[in-house]
């Protein structure tokens, strides 16, 4: 059996998880399976693809207009817009931008995991300091 992974938005998909977990095999005719792993948390919608590809749209104009590089003002942003907090792995400290993930990375976390409404606020804000530094975002405040 593959991964199965449900979205509850209703009863009918209740009961149909339900039903897969009542399904689950415990054993065959070799005896026991290996164990299933069933996880129930509240679900949250991450950044939609099309606000990310905003995200770097203005990054790269920007970029050509400051003359800098869109990954390093992507990380500034993060760290201004989201805050940063300081954790300490295998001895060493480490500044991370924050989340709404548990996945601790300093080299790749960015805005990844934020929600929708998250990315939206994370957007705004970042379009608002780049026009106010005279970058042609193709929008108007």
């Amino acid at each position: 059996m593959g991964a199965a992974k449900f979205i509850i938005r209703s009863e009918e998909v209740r009961q149909r998880v339900l039903m897969t977990i009542l399904e689950l095999p415990l054993v065959d005719g070799d005896g026991p399976i290996k164990p299933f792993q069933v996880v129930i948390s509240q679900y949250k919608r991450d950044r939609s693809l099309e606000q990310n590809a905003r995200v770097w749209a203005l990054h790269n104009i920007a970029a050509k207009f400051l003359g800098d590089d869109a990954d390093i003002l992507h990380h500034i942003a993060c760290k201004q817009y989201l805050g940063v907090r300081v954790v300490e792995r295998g001895g060493k400290t480490w500044e991370l931008v924050n989340s709404t993930t548990n996945y601790y990375d300093p080299e790749t976390m960015t805005t990844r995991k934020l929600t929708v409404e998250e990315m939206g606020d994370f957007m705004t804000r970042l379009e608002r300091t780049y026009i106010s530094m005279g970058v042609p975002t193709g929008t108007s405040e």
